[in-house]
Formats: C-alpha cells, sequence, structure tokens
C-alpha cells in the first residue's frame, strides 16, 4: 500500500488516538473553566484539556502530512504547513471565548501533535516484512522446506 493509499487510515487513527487521550484525561484531571465571563455555555467537561484544539491539531496537522509525503512541488510541500494556522486559530478562540486557560491548549497542541507523530510512525512509514540483504562475501541462505 502506498502513502496516499495509508492516508484515511492515518488521519482517522490519530483524530481517534486524540480523542481516547482527550475523554481518559478529563476522567483524571479535573480543571474549573477560567473565571472570566463566558462567551458561550460551557460545556460539562473540563477545561483541561481542550477537546477543540487537539481535535483541530490532529485533524490539519495528519493532513499537512500527508499532503507533504504525496506533493511533488516544492511550493505545494510548503504551503502544507499552512494548515497548522486552522488550530492555533480554535486555541486562541477557545481562549478568547473564555473557555480554556493557555496551558488547556499547549497541552491539546502536544496531546494532537503527539497522537499524529505516533499514528504516522505506525501507518505511514510501514514498509513491511523485508527479507534480509546479503552483505560482502555473505551468501543468502534459504531455508528449504
Amino acid at each position: 500500500m502506498a502513502v496516499h493509499d495509508r492516508g484515511p487510515i492515518f488521519l482517522c487513527a490519530a483524530v481517534c488516538a486524540q480523542a481516547v487521550v482527550f475523554y481518559l484525561t478529563t476522567l483524571v484531571i479535573d480543571r474549573p473553566r477560567p473565571d472570566v465571563e463566558k462567551m458561550d455555555v460551557s460545556p460539562p467537561t473540563s477545561s483541561f484539556p481542550s477537546g477543540h484544539t487537539s481535535a483541530a491539531v490532529a485533524l490539519y496537522l495528519g493532513l499537512a502530512v500527508i499532503l507533504f509525503r504525496v506533493a511533488n512541488r516544492t511550493r505545494l510541500k510548503r504551503a502544507a504547513w499552512l494548515l497548522l494556522l486552522v488550530p492555533v486559530g480554535v486555541a486562541l478562540t477557545r481562549m478568547y471565548r473564555g473557555m480554556h486557560h493557555p496551558s488547556d491548549v499547549v497541552a491539546s497542541f502536544l496531546n494532537g501533535g503527539i497522537c499524529v507523530l505516533v499514528m504516522a510512525r505506525a501507518v505511514l512509514d510501514r514498509t513491511g516484512i523485508r527479507a534480509p540483504r546479503p552483505g560482502p562475501g555473505r551468501r543468502l541462505t534459504t531455508a528449504k522446506a
């Protein structure tokens, strides 16, 4: 399977992984939301970490990784990283609306980024099992049945 064949699996796995980490973290850490005037109704989950931000990081960083790996042009590869502006915007708006502390969104960037890294290694970098190559002066032998 080529990278572009595994892209959807990678993206789905990265987003799902960050959601699992987010959920488990909210079960352990019950941090109240900032004590500021809220611009909307806050969800029943705790403030730490920001689920919106970590989901945006996993999705848009994952899309940037896929685009970077399949693009043939250098300009397109560079432009792929502009997708990271979306999670930055999500983080800033979540703080502006009074839903999260700055440390909440920093932890979310770590959550989303690490999940993308782990899933990229697990899904995109799979080369399969290769037979060992004979070195100089060595002959590769195969077992006979």
